[in-house]
């Protein structure tokens, strides 16, 4: 029940994924001064102007949505040409949306997380209650058919920085 509600919660980054964030710095660091130590580096995790927020719907289903700092949307196997072709195809309203992060929970035991404009994955898991003090959570993610070797190998670095403790 923790788990399920903290996917909806925007507290919990810090904390939770506080080894993502220090890969972030630490990759930061080398990119301006491999020898250097660096403070105040802005992620692109933090919210941009447009921030973020919650909405909630009627039985329990209930989403969360953030933007990545501008220039940061890229979503995995798409080139330049592909994203404004899908832009100008639906529209800017539209575009915003399908660009931010997305955590839609439907209640009671699936969410569907969409991090792919942090380059990392689509998301499914579900939770199934087995004994008072046991629950099975199943995570599935989905990927681009055809993507290339290093797309692959590059989205499962990124999904195990993310996740990994």
């Amino acid at each position: 029940k923790l788990q399920f509600e903290n996917g909806l919660d925007f507290y919990h980054f810090g904390s939770t994924h506080s080894s993502y964030v220090d890969i972030l710095k630490l990759r930061a660091q080398r990119a301006v001064a491999p020898d250097a130590t660096q403070t105040g580096v802005k992620l692109a995790s933090e919210p941009n102007e447009q921030g973020q927020g919650t909405f909630s719907f009627p039985r329990g289903h209930s989403v969360m949505w953030s933007t990545l700092q501008p220039g940061q949307e890229q979503r995995l196997s798409d080139g330049k040409g592909l994203q404004m072709n899908a832009k100008a195809r639906a529209g800017e309203v539209r575009w915003k949306w399908m660009m931010r992060q997305r955590n839609l929970t439907i209640f009671p035991n699936l969410q569907i997380i969409d991090l792919q404009s942090m380059q990392l994955s689509l998301q499914l898991r579900t939770w199934q209650p087995l004994a008072v003090d046991k629950t099975r959570m199943l995570s599935h993610c989905l990927a681009p058919i055809g993507e290339s070797f290093d797309e692959r190998r590059s989205r499962i670095s990124r999904y195990e920085d993310f996740f990994n403790p």
